[in-house]
C-alpha cells in the first residue's frame, strides 16, 4: 500500500461519514443562525474547554488552561455535573 491508496481510502471512508442535522453541517450549507454568536466570532464550533478558556481569558484576564490540565476536567466535570439534561448556553447573544 502507498500513499495514495491510503488516501483513497481514507477519502471513501469519509464519504460514507454522515452526522445528521448537526450545527456544523448547517453552517456548512450556509445557515446563518447555525452556531452561536460566540461560535461565530470564534470562528469555529466551540468545545466547552474553548467556552471555558474563553471565560478565563477575556473577563477574568488569566492564562488558559491546557486540555489535559486536572483543573480543566475538574471545571469540565462540575459543569457537566450541574447542567446534566439541560442544554449549554455558549454565551452572550
Amino acid at each position: 500500500m502507498n500513499f495514495d491508496d491510503l488516501a483513497t481510502a481514507i477519502a471513501a471512508f469519509e464519504r460514507t461519514l454522515y452526522s445528521g442535522n448537526a450545527r456544523f453541517d448547517r453552517f456548512l450549507t450556509d445557515d446563518s443562525k447555525a452556531l452561536t454568536a460566540y461560535q461565530v466570532q470564534l470562528g469555529c464550533v466551540a468545545l466547552l474547554r474553548d467556552m471555558i478558556n474563553g471565560c478565563i481569558e477575556n473577563p477574568a484576564r488569566g492564562r488558559p488552561l491546557a486540555d489535559g490540565d486536572p483543573r480543566m476536567r475538574a471545571v469540565e466535570a462540575y459543569i457537566y455535573a450541574k447542567r446534566n439534561g439541560v442544554k449549554l448556553d455558549s454565551g452572550k447573544k
